[in-house]
């Protein structure tokens, strides 16, 4: 029974894992224009299967950024995951062990969350096995990306940047098309981004603490203009 959930799960992960493959590969291009290692750039993405904290966290290590700088952007941006994780949690069979859990967390993202929550019941066969092709894909794309960023003519490694805006595009289009509330957070969070970027006595701020105060500020204001309701939730 096990070995056929995991099976199913390898079998469910595989669309996610092209899709990743093809997203990381701007990740690791990212990472060679920081001029980063290319090997250490899988160690990153199998530790940290984000887009937005590794877009961030590449910006800050690329930067010389601090370590308490660079922990607190990449708890405050991944702050959704521990939501779902407890959703996982809660819907999981009293059985399923810590270290099984522990294991599982390695592979929240909103994608695998999305196959898995709408499972039931949710087995932790499935979804250890849902998450090993998005992490190899996710993995291998940064890593591919990486070592291309290295051979390639700067020009060209400059206009496949492009690629990064687009991935973020595509993440924000959708559930800004849907949500009213989404516009607004993503208007606010623009603006704290310009200000801090532009302001003096603010744009002298590392670029991880900008990141820090725009994302606390626009999920505020956000949440005091914008609450959403039991009812909704």
């Amino acid at each position: 029974m096990r070995g056929a959930e995991l099976r199913r799960g390898l079998r469910g992960g595989l669309p996610i894992g092209l899709g990743y493959f093809a997203v990381s590969l701007a990740i690791g291009l990212y990472w060679a224009q920081g001029q980063l290692p290319p090997l250490s750039s899988a160690i990153f993405s199998a530790t940290s299967m984000s887009s937005t904290s590794q877009f961030a966290g590449i910006t800050i290590i690329a930067a010389r950024g601090g370590l308490v700088e660079l922990a607190a952007t990449t708890l405050i941006v991944n702050l959704r995951y521990l939501l779902m994780s407890v959703s996982l949690a809660q819907r999981l069979p009293a059985k399923v062990s810590t270290g099984t859990r522990l294991l599982m967390a390695a592979g929240v993202t909103d994608e695998i969350y999305a196959l898995n929550i709408s499972r039931t019941p949710i087995t932790a066969a499935y979804f250890l096995g849902s998450m090993v092709l998005p992490i190899l894909g996710w993995t291998g794309g940064t890593l591919t990306g990486a070592y291309v960023g290295e051979v390639i003519p700067a020009s060209v490694q400059s206009a496949a940047g492009i690629l990064l805006y687009a991935m973020f595009i595509a993440i924000v289009v959708p559930p800004a098309r849907k949500s009213g509330d989404v516009r607004v957070v993503m208007a606010i969070a623009a603006a704290a981004s310009i200000a801090l970027a532009f302001l003096p006595g603010l744009r002298e701020l590392e670029v991880g603490w900008r990141i820090i105060i725009a994302t606390c500020v626009a999920a505020a204001i956000g949440a005091s203009i914008r609450p959403v309701s039991e009812g909704r939730a």
